[in-house]
């Protein structure tokens, strides 16, 4: 089943509708009317029978360039989660894994994941 057509995301508390611009076997793309979001969902079977499924978001900005101060210029980021993984595992096992990286992320507000950002292991 393909995700919704549009599909939207909330980023910093803004709902930004995702509009679908591309699709094919195992892949789809949304974007926003600005292009500041670009969504992207893939799904691969290697040869060897792994699965791999991916999703990402990636965001762009315009902001001021550090060293020209007087120049604005975009920036971006990219977001991804990745799943690699054997036949073996069933659907619930795959977003057990998730959810469980996720809330490890995200418990105590966000201990985990600021540290991540902020360059720890």
């Amino acid at each position: 089943m393909a995700f919704a057509d549009p599909t939207s995301i909330t980023y910093s508390g803004t709902t930004a509708p995702l509009n679908r611009t591309g699709s094919g076997s195992g892949i789809g793309e949304f974007r926003d009317v600005d292009s500041k979001f670009n969504l992207k969902v893939s799904h691969v079977t290697t040869a060897k029978g792994r699965s791999k499924d991916g999703i990402s978001l990636r965001i762009e900005k315009i902001a001021t360039d550090p060293l020209v101060t007087t120049v604005n210029r975009p920036y971006s980021q990219t977001v991804t989660i990745n799943l690699d993984s054997e036949r073996a595992w069933t659907t619930t096992e795959k977003k057990d894994a998730v959810l469980a990286l996720a809330t490890l992320l995200t418990a105590n507000t966000n201990a985990l994941l600021l540290k991540l950002i902020g360059g720890e292991s």
